[in-house]
């Protein structure tokens, strides 16, 4: 039989086969894109030098954001405390704390038209009965400012067209917000008009916002807890900042 017709010549033992290819030289066959790509890391990750990159905001951008934060809750807690007065076991929760009428304290005014009883307080839901004239010249569209007399105590009457001067006194009974003029600007004109024409101290006065209830300041409690929620959380971020470096 010639050699051709004897096939298991050219087979090769399995142990023989395994010696030949494990001995074989690979170095020169192309590598994969993702095997020469996971060894050039592997090369470059000794050779990396210098501290890691900084992510996220810097610390001076967290600190100024508490600042801000803590700044406008501060701006707003005047309306958060008088919310919280109408609320639970606070004084105006039955609501307004009925002062009395403006007559019982004629003879004290009469005698310091400075004096202010202990009643009247700055951000105070009250109600006061008293003499009053309708002058409102100072008044601007929709809005009339009236004095009660006797007392050191202006009320602004929101949604109120303008009415004439009038030299007779009528009685009037309001309730709303009390707010001591000398904590801000915004009625300086009232009480310079009401000064410089009826000759009246621009001292120890409060403004009140007839009919401004406590329950109209939901809203400021929901602010106060956003922006605690923003110095709380950049604070958080800032420790574990410092803590990295």
């Amino acid at each position: 039989m010639d050699a051709q017709d004897e096939p298991d010549q050219f087979l090769m033992d399995e142990d023989e086969f395994a010696r030949r290819f494990f001995e074989q030289d690979l170095s020169d066959i192309p590598q994969s894109g993702s095997a020469q790509a996971e060894e050039e890391s592997d090369s470059g990750a000794g050779a990396a030098t210098g501290p890691p990159r900084r992510t996220g905001r810097h610390p001076a951008m967290m600190v100024a954001v508490m600042v801000f934060s803590a700044l406008l809750s501060w701006m707003f807690w005047d309306d958060t405390a008088y919310w919280l007065s109408g609320q639970g076991s606070g004084e105006a929760a039955a609501g307004p704390v009925d002062i009395g009428d403006s007559v019982q304290w004629r003879a004290q005014f009469q005698s310091d038209p400075t004096f202010a009883p202990d009643a009247l307080r700055h951000n105070r839901y009250i109600r006061v009965g008293g003499l009053t004239a309708f002058r409102t010249e100072a008044a601007a569209k929709q809005q009339a400012f009236l004095k009660i007399a006797y007392l050191p105590i202006y009320v602004h009457l929101q949604n109120e067209p303008p009415s004439r001067p009038t030299d007779h006194l009528v009685h009037l009974t309001v309730s709303g917000r009390l707010i001591d003029m000398s904590r801000t600007g915004r009625y300086r004109g009232v009480q310079r008009f009401y000064a410089e024409q009826f000759g009246l101290p621009t001292r120890s006065a409060f403004m009140m916002v007839a009919e401004d209830k406590p329950a109209n300041y939901w809203w400021s409690p929901l602010l106060q807890g956003l922006f605690g929620a923003f110095i709380l959380a950049n604070g958080a971020m800032l420790v574990r900042t410092l803590r990295r470096t």
